[in-house]
């Protein structure tokens, strides 16, 4: 990332970087500083990243001795990991501190936030600033999002927030203001992700930390990132907020960032945090009846996941939702996301759960997971295990609904989404009966009776999993948990206020 950003025409002699190491254990520290030479490190021993407590370290001597190139390079070390939106407030103050404050002179001109995932073209700032000298009401400007690991396919744009409903979205939707010219750009681009030719700028109201520029004499009004989030939405928080002080968030479809794509990276605490921060980053733009219609629906709907979670072998993932409606009527802040077993070879957990003859159902149920089952078989190798497979049609030419067969080895069990075809399919799958069952990505909408073992996998990793013990008790308790924290939820709804951003954190 270094490289790319020292590899820019916008002229890395005009930029000064700084680096977050956030309380990292791989050797990154000493990896940057062997390759790029900072000009300063910076140790921050705190336990609060809104609460800095920075010391310099003695390093190169002064601006521009570092081997990137660059104006200057600073390395900010915190000794504990404060997540994305503790590393970027980390950033803003070490920015104040070090090269002056926002509105102050002399001061930085932009501020240029880039995730360590990320890859650049050279002309990605060239291109942001482009957009924000063309109009001086512009507070931040976005970059539109391609897969680092293919660079033809573009998976964000536009991002709207509706106000119906509390949630994001990549269109603007009716009444929105920009409804009617985003429709219109939608019909010129046939869509907005894809193989798609995209160029010029957008109005939107939210873009993306992965590459977003910000106007620094903006921020002393706006303020830094809400430090109660640890990662996700505080990005989409701080341009709701910049928004509401008047100023204008704009997407630039040129100013090309390769990023990881979401689904390579979103884990059950991600989730976590993505469904606690939007809540309360709604309960500062809603208020009155609307905000506590929302946050209702929202509290509900979550245990209402988490009530079906339990019926359909997901008891890990039940209780991470039913938690997260807890913690968002508690206020419950920071990094708080619960923690799961660890994981373990599949084989391994598989030998535990069944003998070598026994029978495991792999449920199928998303984009991409039959790829990611045969992974998982070949990752167990030859022992034994009769396999089938439960697939969703509409996610899989070779099978329609209700079709049972034997393909590649294993038994094929077909099946629609509708209701009459869950329950066919649970009805077909407890005649047979299984020792096990893999669920890949918490993906199951089909009760597999008679099994008394659920394996859960991460596509990201099909040789590894979490064994979890499945029961009609287990099922209970978390339904019974669900009914308890249903009443503080529905309390938290009916009662819930605007708040506001009036700290420099938040």
């Amino acid at each position: 990332m270094i490289g790319a950003i020292a590899s820019q025409e916008f002229g890395a002699g005009k930029i000064d970087l700084v680096v977050v190491d956030n309380a990292s254990t791989d050797g990154t520290l000493e990896a940057i500083t062997e390759r790029w030479a900072p000009d300063r490190i910076v140790d921050n021993p705190t336990d609060a990243a809104h609460e800095p407590a920075f010391a310099l370290r003695e390093c190169g001597g002064g601006t521009g001795v570092n081997r990137a190139g660059l104006h200057s390079l600073t390395v900010v070390r915190n000794t504990g990991n404060h997540g994305g939106c503790g590393g970027f407030n980390t950033g803003f103050a070490a920015i104040a501190s070090l090269f002056g404050e926002p509105g102050a002179s002399p001061a930085p001109t932009y501020v240029w936030l880039v995730d360590d995932d990320a890859d650049l073209p050279p002309d990605a700032l060239t291109n942001l600033i482009s957009e924000m000298e063309a109009d001086e009401h512009v507070g931040l400007v976005g970059s539109r999002a391609v897969s680092i690991v293919d660079k033809r396919t573009t998976i964000e744009t536009t991002i709207y927030y509706d106000r119906s409903n509390g949630r994001m979205t990549p269109h603007a939707p009716p009444g929105h203001p920009e409804h009617r010219g985003h429709m219109a750009w939608l019909k010129q681009t046939g869509g907005t992700l894809g193989c798609r030719e995209f160029s010029g700028s957008r109005p939107v109201d939210v873009v993306s930390a992965c590459s977003m520029l910000s106007r620094w004499s903006a921020v002393a009004e706006v303020g830094f990132w809400d430090w109660r989030y640890f990662i996700y939405c505080d990005d989409a928080d701080w341009c709701l907020r910049f928004a509401r002080a008047g100023w204008k968030v704009v997407l630039s479809l040129d100013a090309v960032v390769y990023h990881t794509p979401w689904n390579l990276k979103i884990t059950p605490a991600r989730m976590y945090y993505a469904q606690r921060n939007a809540v309360w980053m709604t309960e500062k733009v809603l208020g009155g009846a609307k905000l506590k219609q929302v946050v209702t629906r929202w509290l509900v709907s979550l245990l209402r996941e988490a009530f079906k979670a339990g019926l359909y072998r997901r008891l890990m993932q039940g209780e991470i939702l039913r938690t997260t409606a807890n913690d968002i009527a508690s206020q419950v802040t920071g990094k708080t996301a619960p923690t799961l077993p660890p994981s373990e070879p599949v084989g391994e957990a598989l030998a535990r759960a069944c003998p070598s003859s026994g029978r495991v159902l792999i449920v199928c149920a998303a984009p991409g997971s039959i790829e990611a089952a045969d992974q998982v078989r070949a990752s167990v190798g030859d022992c034994g295990i009769e396999w089938s497979y439960l697939v969703r049609s509409d996610f899989a030419q070779l099978v329609s609904g209700r079709e049972i067969g034997e393909r590649d080895g294993c038994r094929w069990i077909g099946y629609d989404q509708d209701r009459d075809g869950r329950i066919w399919a649970g009805t077909e799958l407890a005649r047979v009966g299984f020792d096990a069952c893999v669920v890949l990505d918490f993906a199951c909408d089909v009760g597999v009776p008679n099994c008394p073992w659920t394996l859960h996998v991460e596509t990201r990793d099909p040789s590894r999993g979490r064994l979890e013990r499945q029961s009609w008790r287990g099922v209970l308790s978390l339904w019974g948990k669900c009914v308890r924290t249903l009443a503080r939820c529905v309390f938290y709804g009916m009662t819930v206020d605007q708040k506001a951003s009036g700290a420099r954190y938040g």
